[in-house]
């Protein structure tokens, strides 16, 4: 009977902060943190830090730039890991790309500035950082419940491992699980979707090689047309393969960075249906519909797309590339509105310049601006819980606004944000709320945090 099931606790963690998600943002806000003299636990159901970066192989990093591509707007830590890895060849530095090329799939709008960067050099060098700046990391731990006082203190988190269950304690809790697994878990309120619930349809990133690159680069050199229209990739092929019926599946979208080593990443498999995140039947259909999909898209490719003729699949992604789950409902709410118009927050501690992008199952919407959008300390603080703070894809914002911060250098810097303001609130014994704005917004200043 399944009632008569019993876990033991096989062990029991203290820690200043804990960080459940080792994807960027925890990366980042680990790192932050255990900078600042806090003593930091970095958890993860995987057995790797990057989370969609290096299982789910989604890349490049898009993008560190303002809107317009004229100025870095995402640094601080950011900057500093993806030059630590260019040192390895393991990442290009956004100054050496400059949008209209492979690297960017041939487009400028929003492509200006990103990372082409190495999955594997990801996952060492990050490992690396960690241990140079006392991060213990814990991997293959499944976050199962938490015990919650009646002040709005998260007190422990509960973990499942193949021995039995762990418990962890902290002072400070930090959500960067991608799914505010941690917030939901705890009471937190949690919003999902647009107006009527719709999340962003899901995909799954594949890479492969043996493109040839000399004739894709004339062929688009001479077909400029080709991504003018926003979110569109080889539109003609695409449109002419459509009207005949031979486009096979998938986003109806083509997506191709050339990353590093002659390895070429794909965003073109599309899963249409409505799913719940924590269903893990649900999740399962989605990454097998989606993987059904790429050998017939290889065939596609190497039969339409010039340059791509003889293609090799090398590896798909282990983990559904998911845009878009459960967020959190903050002290403060970003709205389109807020993206639209750069407006300016005092308590400032994240800036981005990505475009408001979102997938639909049979339309998108993509749209650029002048301005880069601030994100507020607000945004990462839930109403209701003292001692828990968001990053990542998991913030506090509308489905639009939203669509401009899930990407992964805005993760970098909440992340880097909310590790800082950790460290601080461990540091002088408050709550995450008394935290001083003009002492977190120095601190992220002092290590190198562009705030407008």
């Amino acid at each position: 009977m399944a009632d008569s099931i019993q876990m033991p606790v096989i062990g029991e963690y203290f820690c200043d902060v804990l960080v459940v998600g080792a994807g960027v943002a925890g990366f980042s806000a680990a790192v932050c943190s255990a900078r600042r003299g806090a003593d930091v636990l970095l958890v993860d159901k995987n057995g790797c830090i990057g989370g969609t970066a290096t299982t789910g192989l989604v890349g490049p990093f898009m993008s560190v730039m303002d809107p317009t591509g004229e100025y870095p707007v995402v640094k601080g830590f950011l900057e500093e890991f993806v030059g630590r890895m260019a040192k390895k060849n393991g990442a290009r530095l956004p100054a050496d790309c400059h949008g209209g090329d492979s690297w960017s799939a041939y487009r400028k709008p929003g492509h200006i500035g990103v990372v082409p960067f190495d999955p594997e050099c990801f996952k060492f060098t990050a490992e690396e950082v960690c241990k140079e700046a006392g991060v213990k990391i814990l991997y293959h731990l499944l976050l199962v419940g938490t015990e919650v006082s009646s002040d709005g203190t998260v007190k422990k988190a509960f973990f499942a491992t193949k021995k039995g269950i762990v418990s962890i304690s902290a002072k400070v809790f930090v959500d960067t699980s991608g799914d505010a697994d941690l917030s939901a878990l705890s009471g937190v309120k949690i919003l999902f979707g647009d107006e009527e619930g719709r999340t962003q349809v899901s995909s799954l990133f594949f890479l492969v090689d043996r493109v040839n690159k000399e004739e894709l680069d004339a062929y688009m050199e001479k077909h400029p047309q080709e991504t003018d229209r926003a979110s569109r990739f080889f539109i003609s092929i695409i449109d002419k393969c459509k009207k005949e019926g031979t486009f096979p599946c998938g986003r109806h979208v083509f997506s191709a960075f050339e990353s590093l080593n002659d390895i070429w990443r794909i965003n073109m498999t599309q899963y249409d249906d409505q799913i719940d995140f924590n269903d893990p039947e649900q999740v399962t259909k989605a990454e097998i519909e989606c993987r059904t999909q790429i050998p017939v898209l290889i065939d596609w490719l190497k039969k339409y797309v010039p340059g791509f003729e003889n293609v090799r699949l090398l590896q798909s992604s282990e983990m559904l590339g998911v845009r878009e789950s459960r967020r959190i409902e903050g002290e403060y709410y970003l709205t389109v509105e807020d993206v639209l118009k750069g407006r300016d927050f005092t308590d400032t501690v994240a800036v981005i310049g990505d475009s408001i992008d979102v997938h639909g199952k049979n339309q998108s919407v993509y749209v650029t601006r002048t301005a880069p959008t601030q994100i507020p300390y607000r945004c990462l603080l839930p109403k209701n819980l003292s001692n828990l703070i968001v990053a990542g894809r998991c913030l506090s914002a509308d489905q639009e606004a939203h669509s401009a911060a899930r990407v992964m250098p805005p993760c970098f810097a909440t992340g880097q944000a909310a590790g800082t303001a950790a460290a601080i609130a461990v540091k002088k014994g408050i709550n995450l709320k008394e935290v001083d704005i003009s002492e977190l917004r120095n601190a992220l200043r002092e290590d190198g945090v562009f705030l407008g």
